[in-house]
Formats: C-alpha cells, structure tokens, sequence
C-alpha cells in the first residue's frame, strides 16, 4: 500500500523546496509546461494550490469550480517510483471529496482514457 499524502501548509512549503525543485525540473524535462518554478512556489504560498507529499513524491493540486460544481485540479505531479496519480488515486479521490469536489481534473499529454478518464482535448477528467 501506497504511503499516505501528507497536506503542507502554506508556511511550511519553504522546508520541502529543494526537494520539490528537483522533482520539477524532472517534471519539465518530460514534455512542455507553462509554468516556471517560481510560480508553484507563489501558488504553495499564497495557498493557492495546496502541496501533498510523501518520502518520494508530491502532489500539486488546486479546487477549481466549473459549470456543473468543483473539480480538483491536479496541477503537478510527481514520484521517484512511478506515476504518482495512479499510485495515490484513491488518496486523491478522498482529497477532492474533502473541497466538495465531484471529479478530478488533470492536464497531459498522455493518453488515460485506460485509467477511466475522458478526454477534453489534453484535460482529462475523471468524475469521483
């Protein structure tokens, strides 16, 4: 069993920079992104989007209200053993339950029609 997330506060990002800068440079390095590292900080910050890790992973994800209720916006995601929204699917689920979210919402370049998501040109949903 997967290790559980662990919900950062805004204030505490700063301690866990380092490793997140590491894992976002591998996450640049795998296709195109529209985001400089200074934004993920700005956002972890201002509580704008909300850090969850474990030893070797982390999760970047926002609420994000749409026309038929909220959604939770995996932003950035990233794990040394795998792909870490397969792996803490179930957690992710349960987090978005908690904002009132009604789906998952992720941006990429892969294919996860597979993983019962459905495709929004390269913005996949999965509803929870």
């Amino acid at each position: 069993m997967a290790q559980s997330l662990v919900a950062i506060a805004p204030a505490d990002v700063r301690q866990y920079w380092e490793r997140i800068k590491e894992g976002l440079a591998v996450v640049r390095k795998r296709g195109p992104v529209n985001w400089i590292d200074e934004d993920v900080y700005a956002n972890l910050k201002a509580g704008s989007a909300q850090l969850f890790i474990t030893e070797d992973t982390f999760v970047i994800c926002y609420p994000e209200r749409m026309h038929d209720g909220m959604s939770l916006h995996i932003w950035i995601a990233y794990s040394t053993h795998g792909n870490a929204v397969e792996t803490y699917e179930p957690q992710l689920i349960e987090i978005a339950k908690g904002f009132g979210a009604i789906r998952l919402k992720c941006e990429s370049a892969r294919n996860w029609e597979p993983k019962g998501y459905i495709p929004v040109s390269t913005i996949y949903y999965k509803d929870i």
